[in-house]
């Protein structure tokens, strides 16, 4: 067969073409890296073209596009660009990309078995290692270098998470995002530590801003030269609006596009008159650009500098950064400025006046950039009954420096997590990841250690971190031993009752719906509360209530009509928290949409449309559910027709019977 194959295609007299044609045809998009190996097998006049190193460049570039630029920047290092090896390369990517879903798969299932639970309590970095994927024999399969590796799993870690469709793949894309969190962390941390403890004249606010973006969003893939690229890019839309308000200005006297200032400089390019004609060309751009139907003050995309740069939203801070970086792209230092209930900037025009009223401070926020000092405070109602400023209103008007900058951005992140209407868990995941940044802006804060080691406690990771973050306070602060005391306590019960269960073998329980007739409902099911009107996804069943007597009193539960003795469920409620609800209180929700809940993965390998679908391992134990969630779906439908769930459409083939 693959003889007449090979007989056909070369009878076409497609073999005859020039190198060059038949080249640039391989290189057509529409033709994957497949195609290539496949027609390289049955047709040997192809094969010599098909291994053109030129060519598997492209077709590298069309797969992988970011990824050239990084392996171009790891291996020049080591040899010369015409030696690398693109086919060998793009066999690696692959081979990479096998060993991180299987490794993948292996993380859930020891995680449902609760086999890697006392590991993640230890260190969490053990549990998501990929050495497989980054060692030397896997390089050496491929002819490649093992040195890109790594790239290759973060990469394939992002694909994971971002690509395909939404609602599937969810297993693997939960365990890929904790993954990701965990690789980019260890990646960032020497950077993070070394900009956020550097000498303040010589950080730089780009820079910074750039890595707390990167450490709170790893499944993003964006570069600081990205960030700078945009912002240049920005700059230039101010200078066009320039050069028709001042066409005369001295910055079109200067060659090249741009006229940026290092950081440690601290005088402006021009007198104060030109700086003024500047910032009034930002204000138009800016005015235009950012803002605009502005809401959700207190969502944390407003907060990363990628994330402002890409929707133009963006509260005083980040606005404020952003308009530092044009206004010194074009030749004139703005000075941060950390005012109470908002972020200003100041910049010298005046320069022979004294004290505060030499400056004139930009509230881009609230859309004024020109106001004096004066002025300033009033907005926030600070003046004394004599119309003078006070005291501590003053030194808040003083520039700040520019670690003083990046730990606001931290506390704002760590308030906008707090107040973010999100489900408990990822609030908890957050919120810890800001913390770390805290603790290395202030390593000697000791009320960030403290919460650091709660947040740990609550997500069971990192215990032994936990408990040495405490002994680290204590020893400082002595003080604090009788506080704290407990909290060594419970990491050591921690730790015993997870170390008791490693090496025990699972009990089986798998549920069959024969067994349970009385059970109505089944796993995967999108319930509402009678009662409290939340919603929740069905996540396991007892058929009798299983609580601690204790809980059973405390929530009255021989109260109700049926008592414990009817089945009840445990439940993810859409604020992330773990419920157990009797059967009488939970009807199916009456519309159609998905628990947004992070976790979900854990248990459910996608959302149809109409419930959640288990994966492997949650199947394992409710084998007959899925089946009996589509037959109540049915049901529900078929008896209330005129609900909003007859129109849906579901996304998924219904479970075979």
């Amino acid at each position: 067969m693959q003889e007449e194959s090979e007989m056909a295609f070369c009878d076409s007299g497609f073999q005859y073409l020039p190198p060059e044609l038949l080249e640039k045809i391989f290189s057509d998009p529409a033709l994957l890296a497949r195609d290539l190996f496949n027609l390289s097998v049955t047709c040997s006049a192809c094969t010599e073209i098909i291994n053109f190193n030129s060519l598997w460049r492209i077709k590298f570039k069309q797969r992988w596009p970011k990824l050239v630029h990084s392996i171009i920047k790891i291996l020049s290092q080591h040899q010369k660009l015409e030696d690398l090896q693109w086919k060998s390369i793009y066999k690696h990517r692959l081979l990479v990309k096998l060993e991180v879903l299987s490794k993948l798969v292996d993380i859930g299932r020891a995680n449902y078995m609760e086999e890697d639970r006392y590991q993640l309590a230890m260190n969490e970095s053990a549990v998501y290692t990929f050495a497989n994927a980054e060692s030397e024999e896997l390089a050496e399969r491929a002819g490649s270098d093992s040195r890109i590796a790594h790239l290759f799993v973060v990469n394939e870690l992002r694909e994971v998470v971002k690509h395909g469709p939404q609602w599937q793949n969810l297993t693997r894309k939960f365990y890929a995002d904790k993954c990701l969190h965990c690789l980019s962390h260890d990646d960032l941390r020497p950077q993070i530590e070394a900009v956020l403890t550097s000498n303040s004249n010589e950080t730089d606010l780009e820079e910074g801003a750039t890595l707390i973006a990167q450490w709170m969003q790893p499944q993003e893939d964006f570069a600081l030269g990205d960030i700078k690229t945009q912002l240049d890019t920005l700059a230039e839309e101010v200078k066009a609006q320039l050069r028709l308000s001042c066409p005369t200005h001295p910055l079109f006297a200067i060659d090249g596009t741009t006229a940026p200032l290092s950081p440690s400089d601290s005088e402006s390019l021009w007198g104060p008159a030109h700086c003024k004609d500047i910032i009034v060309a930002i204000e138009q751009v800016v005015k235009h650009c950012f803002n605009q139907n502005f809401g959700q003050y207190a969502h944390p995309r407003k907060s990363y500098i990628n994330c402002v740069l890409e929707d133009r939203q963006a509260i005083p801070i980040t606005l404020c950064l952003i308009i530092m970086g044009l206004a010194s792209r074009l030749g004139v230092v703005l000075e941060p400025v950390s005012f109470p209930e908002t972020f200003v900037l100041r910049w010298l025009e005046y320069p022979f006046k004294s004290g505060l009223s030499k400056y004139t401070f930009i509230d881009p926020f609230n859309g004024r950039y020109s106001v004096s000092s004066t002025d300033l405070p009033s907005r926030f109602s600070e003046l004394g009954p004599d119309n003078q400023i006070h005291p501590h209103v003053m030194a808040a008007m003083a520039c700040c420096s520019k670690q003083e900058v990046l730990s606001r951005m931290l506390r704002n992140l760590m308030n906008t997590w707090r107040q973010t209407m999100t489900h408990h868990e990822q609030r908890q995941t957050m919120l810890r990841f800001v913390v770390e940044l805290e603790c290395m802006v202030e390593p000697t804060n000791y009320h960030h250690a403290i919460l650091m080691v709660q947040l740990l406690l609550q997500l069971e990771v990192n215990i032994q971190s936990a408990m040495a973050i405490i002994q680290e306070v204590v020893a400082v602060h002595p003080a604090l031993t009788t506080a704290l005391s407990d909290i060594p306590l419970r990491c050591e019960s921690m730790l015993g009752d997870l170390r008791s269960k490693v090496g025990r073998p699972r009990a089986s329980k798998v549920k069959r719906r024969k067994d349970y007739p009385q059970v109505k409902h089944a796993v995967g099911l999108i319930m509402q509360h009678r009662k409290y009107s939340y919603r929740c996804v069905i996540s396991g069943w007892d058929s009798t209530c299983q609580a601690p007597e204790r809980w059973i009193r405390q929530m009255g539960v021989d109260r109700l009509p049926n008592g414990r003795h009817q089945p009840f469920y445990h439940v993810w409620a859409a604020d992330g928290s773990d419920r157990y609800a009797a059967q009488e209180n939970l009807e199916i929700a009456p519309t159609p949409g998905p628990v947004s809940v992070s976790k979900v993965g854990r248990l459910f390998e996608s959302y149809n449309g109409l419930f959640y679908v288990p994966n492997t391992y949650l199947a394992g134990d409710y084998p007959d559910d899925s089946e009996a969630c589509t037959e109540q779906m049915e049901s529900f439908i078929k008896d209330k027709p005129d609900t909003a769930l007859s129109q849906w459409t579901w996304t998924q083939e219904k479970p075979s019977h």
